[in-house]
């Protein structure tokens, strides 16, 4: 929110500006409709929607989303964001968003996330923390290469070796390691239908961020990596995992 709220306008025309519901948005991508931020009731909703979701699924974490929003002045989102922040924090988690909202006069507390070229570098500045999603090295639903029939690609193809082969503390310039929270691989489910289908699309690549994200920035070695992940190939196979067995790599199950 305020944008990716399609769902909610097409159920609540009051949280439309002209309070008539749009159509079902059924294309990929993002949805040219957002929530009328200048009208108090919105932030009643929030508010409800926000409190019932902590109470049902307790976290110490509420992503807001924030990413994607079409159609609202810079001045109009920025004041969302921080109202927003508001009702988060009232409820207790501790507010996760998109980097768009980094510009937004939030608290150095609140968590940016990273995907694609934005402002997570003003929360850095801030003293908040950055979790590193960047489109290009760790979407899940992007294509292995040009012969993928599963996924995406506006975010280019992930090979094993791609989502591997980068550096979470210097792939955005500001960002260091001391501003990395942490790494995180999104799946988007727009071309695919079941479990199996995730599953392709995770492994082995979710085995490769694991990796990163543990490892201390300068030792991370793609060869020594590609050597050894092979031999889960047995794990992943014993567990019924329908794992992509990518070329480059000496698999065994």
């Amino acid at each position: 929110m305020p944008g990716h709220s399609n769902a909610a306008l097409v159920s609540y025309p009051d949280l439309t500006c002209s309070r008539v519901a749009p159509p079902p948005f059924m294309a990929v991508g993002g949805p040219p409709n957002s929530l009328c931020v200048d009208r108090d009731s919105i932030y009643t909703f929030v508010s409800d929607v926000v409190h019932e979701i902590v109470a049902a699924a307790p976290t110490p974490y509420f992503h807001i989303g924030g990413d994607e929003v079409r159609n609202l002045s810079k001045t109009q989102y920025q004041s969302f964001v921080e109202r927003v922040e508001q009702i988060v924090d009232s409820a207790g988690p501790r507010m996760i968003g998109w980097g768009q909202i980094a510009p937004a006069n939030i608290h150095p507390s609140t968590i940016v996330q990273h995907w694609d070229p934005d402002s997570s570098v003003i929360q850095a500045r801030r003293g908040g923390k950055v979790i590193m999603s960047p489109g290009p090295h760790s979407y899940l639903d992007m294509k292995y290469d040009s012969t993928s029939v599963l996924g995406l690609k506006w975010a280019g193809f992930i090979s094993l070796r791609t989502a591997y082969d980068w550096d979470p503390g210097a792939a955005v310039p500001g960002v260091t390691d001391a501003s990395v929270l942490g790494v995180e691989d999104p799946l988007w489910a727009e071309t695919l239908l079941n479990l199996s289908d995730y599953e392709f699309q995770a492994f082995p690549r979710l085995i490769a961020l694991a990796e990163l994200g543990w490892t201390p920035a300068g030792r991370a070695n793609w060869d020594d990596f590609r050597m050894r992940v092979g031999a889960q190939g047995a794990r992943l196979a014993a567990l019924g995992v329908n794992f992509a067995r990518v070329p480059g790599v000496n698999w065994t199950w």
